[in-house]
């Protein structure tokens, strides 16, 4: 016995294999040296099919192929891994299912040269166990078939592989392709679809459709205009009105077969309450139910189901054809409800071949509604069924009221399910105009084998090309003009370009995506979108979308699918310009000028350069904010730059480099500077004897006594010098100068402390001018910055200062009030008259009694006492009292200058404190120093300096 074979070829060419199925995805081995192919028995192909041959610009494509079948390198054989360069070229790559996605096994298979891949089902699957190679949510599809084949036959062909054998496969992925609206002029048609049988044995074949990956209601139930009684020829009457029956049923042979869910039938069961059914094994019920219910009666087509009652009615069957399809009506004329016995019911059933249903009520009782009424179908299970809502119908217009259940899919002129020996067989076939649907067809011969049916509307659009230039390239750089150029085409769905006048005659001149080349995240275009079922063109979701919307897929600066595609209900309307100015591009952020083209400038604190660029965004480098100078801390220049803790100053952004800033950050200085205050006295005293002129000894102490603070930066002066002049032969100057300067700043603090030692020097003349010169020692300390100020309390720095100013002042005043009391006695003791004379400095003049010095020196808003926040007295009190003095508060040089200052100098504070009430006498000059008191006696001089 001769198995049916679906193909004996003579030569193993491409042209001459016909695999027994005109159209179909799927592969088969070629044997060596043979024309028989043998179909794998199992062999699913790839979800990505679509992409190779249905979108218009792949709609021509080749879309068969034999080639020899090569296997991957040793562990890599699962393909998860990129293959060498060129390895399956013009080859069929047969790879190991695990590990890593169908499509990334393509993606390695594409790059490495193959023309399509097979992968072998795993161990623990057996055979084949999914129906669809499904497309990878976060991995772009490659561009080439892929199938999954059965493990037995997957092993068998890669030992004989392994052994050495060179093996030719052929694969094909042909859709039916179903259009709709498709021109007369167009080269392409709507397919049928063959099957063949060489064998000599009768072959039996099955075939379903799915939809993949959604479950939508496999009937449409929607309301029509009634179209009329049905005139048609009679095939049968099955009650002609001369009997009363209820819940009667009358079989009746159908002229054709009825597809129905799925399946054909060739019988029907007709009852009186308004039902017919498929099922043979169909019994009298009472007219109630529920479609979708898998009690019986099941295998329904309800018209008008209810408890009916037929009263001399009539129920017939006739048949005729539409548009080449065969339909069978049943008519019900003159029923009632059981409840109302008026003959005033007439409908019709109208059965078409390819699974069509027309209900349709021309006669009923004016109503508000239906409630008991139902109409719909239900499958030979009952686990399938669409209904009528009834409710919603106008019942109440007294009207004839249509509707029109349609399957997505309608077989046509397929009345057999059996093939003969020699024979083939022709299978058309409609599909309800559904977007965004894809149905794939699974045919049962000696194994499974699979059809793609495409559904594809006949669009036509606008198809733009990159414009011919960039921004400054091609003819934006060197036209007078600066216009560039695209092209466009008016391309059609099925592939073929059309003149400019037939897109432009479209409404609103047609339209075109909004961006050029338009992909998502995958890499997928606008056409793959529609191709794959992932969006309508209305703009929703189509049933091949996974999750997400679009915007989540949607690629870095390019728009969702549905603004961009016009595939996808968005892009632009209106005929397309193909020449257009150059696009005059702004100025990038952190820049000024009038656009990139005639040069943009970076703002102030900003640095570098904007160049022209022939690609979007057409410029390329930028603006940088300048970083923040030393001694500064902030974002950037432009943003903020703040100086450092001990620092001051303000940084402006600037568009001049190099830092792009002005000003900046300085270390601050805290300084104390002097403001003097001079106290000079000069006693002249005169003495005049009747016979000759006698010189008297006169003591003369003039004393300068200086305290000055200054803060950030003003100085303070006041002088106010005492002089005495006098006619006596012989003069005596002392002097003894205290300058304290004490500087400080917020990083360093400078303190500066001066004494000067007196220089003594006698003169002998009528009227003799006595001059004071000072010999300074300085000592200058850099210390840390103060600490800042807390609350309750001051810095060391602070303290020092307040020491020294105290220090000195007491200073002064011991001073001041020794020569007040010093200069009353000589008074007292000598009678003479004793002018005291005040110089300010500005020269002016004034008189005052000897008593009045030492106040007006103390009072003068001027004074050095004047100038102290703190009071006098309290820290006179708190400098000699407080072991931690000012003087012990002094930098180390500071203490030794003090020291260098009292050897060199008598100790004028101390010595005038302890006896300021005795007299002083003595001689100075060259040789000798000595010192007369009344109890004591010092000599001061070179070599000496006992007491």
């Amino acid at each position: 016995m001769i198995l049916p074979s679906l193909v004996t070829l003579a030569l193993p060419a491409l042209a001459d294999i016909q695999p027994g199925f005109d159209r179909f995805s799927g592969c088969g081995l070629l044997e060596p040296n043979t024309s028989s192919l043998n179909l794998f028995d199992h062999c699913i192909p790839a979800e990505w099919e679509a992409l190779l041959v249905d979108s218009p610009f792949t709609i021509n494509n080749p879309d068969e192929a034999l080639a020899v079948v090569a296997l991957p390198d040793a562990g890599n054989e699962e393909g998860c891994n990129p293959h060498a360069a060129g390895q399956f070229d013009g080859k069929i790559a047969l790879l190991q299912r695990g590990t890593c996605a169908f499509a990334q096994k393509g993606i390695y298979a594409e790059m490495a040269g193959a023309l399509a891949f097979l992968i072998i089902e795993s161990a623990d699957a057996g055979n084949v166990q999914v129906w669809l190679m499904a497309i990878s949510a976060g991995v772009s599809s490659p561009r080439l078939p892929g199938y999954l084949i059965g493990r037995t036959e997957g092993l068998a062909l890669q030992a004989r592989l392994q052994a050495g054998e060179v093996l030719q496969a052929y694969c094909s992925w042909k859709p039916v392709r179903v259009w709709y609206d498709l021109p007369e002029t167009s080269t392409h048609e709507n397919h049928s679809w063959r099957i063949s049988n060489t064998g000599d044995e009768t072959m039996p074949w099955s075939f379903f459709m799915n939809r993949w990956f959604a479950n939508p209601p496999l009937y449409n139930a929607d309301p029509v205009n009634a179209p009329g009684p049905f005139n048609g020829s009679l095939v049968a009457e099955l009650y002609d009105g001369s009997v009363v029956e209820d819940d009667g049923t009358k079989s009746l042979a159908m002229p054709f077969p009825f597809y129905h869910f799925r399946a054909w039938f060739s019988s029907l069961k007709v009852s009186t309450n308004g039902l017919l059914s498929v099922d043979s094994a169909f019994t009298v019920g009472s007219g109630s139910g529920i479609l979708g219910d898998p009690a019986a009666p099941n295998g329904l087509v309800a018209p008008f189901w209810d408890s009916l009652i037929c009263d001399h009615c009539r129920i017939t069957a006739s048949d005729d054809e539409f548009q080449g399809v065969d339909v069978l009506a049943v008519r019900f004329e003159d029923l009632s409800f059981v409840k109302d016995s008026d003959g005033n019911l007439t409908f019709e059933a109208w059965l078409y071949a390819d699974g069509r249903v027309l209900l349709q009520v021309l006669d009923y009782p004016a109503s508000a509604s239906m409630p008991n009424v139902k109409m719909g179908l239900e499958s030979l299970s009952g686990a399938e069924s669409v209904s009528v809502d009834t409710a919603s119908l106008p019942w109440s217009s007294g009207e004839a009221i249509a509707v029109l259940l349609e399957p997505w899919y309608m077989p046509r002129g397929l009345y057999t399910q059996a093939v003969e020996p020699g024979s083939e067989l022709v299978l058309s076939m409609g599909f309800r105009r559904e977007e965004g649907t894809k149905a794939w067809g699974y045919v049962q011969t000696t194994g499974i084998n699979v059809v793609r049916f495409s559904q594809i509307a006949f669009r036509l659009f606008w198809h733009l090309t990159a414009w011919d230039a960039g921004l400054h390239t091609g003819s934006c750089e060197f036209a007078p003009k600066q216009v560039r150029h695209r092209n466009k085409s008016c391309m059609a769905s099925d592939g073929v370009v059309r003149p400019y006048s037939v897109c432009e005659a479209l409404p609103g001149g047609g339209w075109a995506d909004s961006q050029v080349a338009w992909t998502d995240l995958l890499g997928y275009t606008c056409e793959d979108y529609l191709v794959l079922a992932l969006c309508t063109s209305a703009g929703g979701y189509g049933e091949g979308w996974r999750s997400g919307t679009f915007a989540n897929w949607a690629a870095p600066g390019q728009e969702p699918a549905h603004v961009a595609c016009c595939a996808c209900g968005g892009g632009l309307q209106g005929v397309p310009a193909i020449e257009s100015d150059c696009p005059s591009v702004s100025c990038p952020e952190n820049s000024t000028g009038v656009n990139v083209v005639k040069g943009c400038n970076c703002l102030a604190g900003y640095y570098g350069t904007v160049f022209r660029s022939a690609s979007d965004p057409y410029w390329s480098g930028g603006c940088i904010g300048a970083p923040c100078p030393g001694n500064s801390t902030g974002i950037d220049v432009p943003t903020n730059c703040t100086c450092d803790p001990g620092f001051e100053g303000e940084v402006i952004p600037s568009t001049l480099g190099p830092g792009y800033y002005t000003g900046g950050c300085t270390e601050i200085t805290m300084t104390q500077t002097t403001s003097s205050q001079t106290a000079t006295m000069t006693s002249t005293l005169s003495s005049t004897r009747s016979s000759a002129t006698t010189t008297l000894t006169t003591r003369t102490a003039s004393t300068s006594c200086t305290v000055s603070t200054t803060r950030s930066s003003s100085t303070a002066s006041s002088s106010s010098t005492i002089t005495s002049t006098t006619s006596s032969t012989t003069s005596r100057s002392t002097s003894a100068t205290m300058t304290t300067t004490a500087t400080a700043s917020s990083s360093t603090s400078s303190q500066s402390t001066t004494f000067t030692a007196s220089t003594f020097t006698v003169s002998t003349s009528t009227a003799s001018t006595v001059t004071t010169t000072s010999t300074s020692s300085t000592s200058t300390e850099l210390v840390p910055p103060p600490a800042p100020l807390v609350e309750g309390g001051s810095t060391k720095a602070s303290a020092v200062i307040v020491s020294i100013v105290l220090l000195t002042l007491l200073c002064c005043v011991c001073i001041c009030a020794l020569l007040r009391r010093r200069k009353k006695r000589q008074n007292e003791e000598e009678g003479e008259q004793t002018s005291l004379e005040w110089k300010e400095d500005d020269g002016e003049l004034r008189t005052a009694t000897p008593t009045s010095v030492a106040p007006e020196l103390m009072d003068s808003p001027t004074s050095a006492a004047s100038e102290l926040p703190l009071d006098t007295e309290s820290s006179a009190e708190e400098l000699m009292d407080s072991p931690t003095s000012a003087a012990s508060e002094l930098p180390l040089d500071t203490e030794n200058s003090a020291e260098d200052a009292n050897d060199e100098a008598p100790e004028l504070i101390e010595q005038q404190t302890a006896d300021e009430e005795q007299e002083w006498f003595g001689h100075v000059g060259p040789g000798n120093g000595n010192w007369e008191k009344a109890e004591q006696f010092r000599h001061v001089g070179p070599g000496s300096g006992a007491w």
